[in-house]
């Protein structure tokens, strides 16, 4: 199938305040993935992977502070790029005093 896939959470040029730099990501797909053909979502963070899922929904965990690009591919089993989304922007803002 054609995939549409897109970062639907956080929203682009988001601010994300979060002290343990937690991040929950939401990937938005029409059609469905088809899991059933091994298709898998990629999450790339700054142009690198960072993890593959099936599920629309993921938390990268300690993300340093500062200003990141997402984007999501769906990738076969073969590790083939199928669709890629649009780069979407968000801003980690972490309290950096102790």
């Amino acid at each position: 199938p054609k995939y549409k896939v897109a970062i639907a959470s956080p929203a682009d040029d988001e601010p994300v305040r979060s002290n343990p730099g937690n991040i929950a990501i939401l990937v938005s797909s029409e059609p469905a993935l088809d899991v059933a053909a091994g298709h898998k979502f990629q999450l790339l963070m700054d142009g690198n992977p960072v993890m593959t899922s099936q599920k629309t929904s993921v938390v990268l965990t300690n993300v340093d502070r500062g200003t990141h690009t997402l984007q999501v591919q769906v990738i076969d089993e073969t590790g083939k790029v199928l669709e890629s989304s649009e780069s979407s922007t968000f801003h980690m803002l972490r309290f950096a005093g102790g």
